[in-house]
């Protein structure tokens, strides 16, 4: 079976937050290694039918903000799939002289 978006169109799928899930016992943190299974292999495994779902022309964004508070760091088997771009604080003087 395969999911995809219409023919010639690609489908967008943006997560905000992805490093909130609190890690297990063992460290590891399911959701986002599920999504990291879906990214490697293209896919997923349906539980109840017993056969894999191919994922085609979809496009992922993440967004997550820096480990504390809750969030925990991202490793680098799961970061491997993504172009990381670091946003730095803004000063005050910056914001005034983008809003003022």
């Amino acid at each position: 079976m395969m999911l995809c978006p219409p023919p010639g169109q690609q489908l967008l799928v943006v997560i905000d937050d992805v490093n909130l899930p609190i890690a297990e016992a063992w460290g590891s943190h399911p959701p986002i290694e599920l999504l990291r299974q879906c990214i490697d292999s293209q896919g997923l495994y349906d539980k109840q039918g017993l056969y894999f779902k191919s994922i085609e022309d979809i496009i992922c964004i993440v967004a997550a903000a820096p480990p504390g508070g809750g969030r925990s760091s991202l490793t680098q088997r799961f970061t491997r799939y993504f172009a990381v771009l670091n946003v730095l604080k803004t000063s005050e003087e910056v914001i005034e002289t983008i809003f003022g």
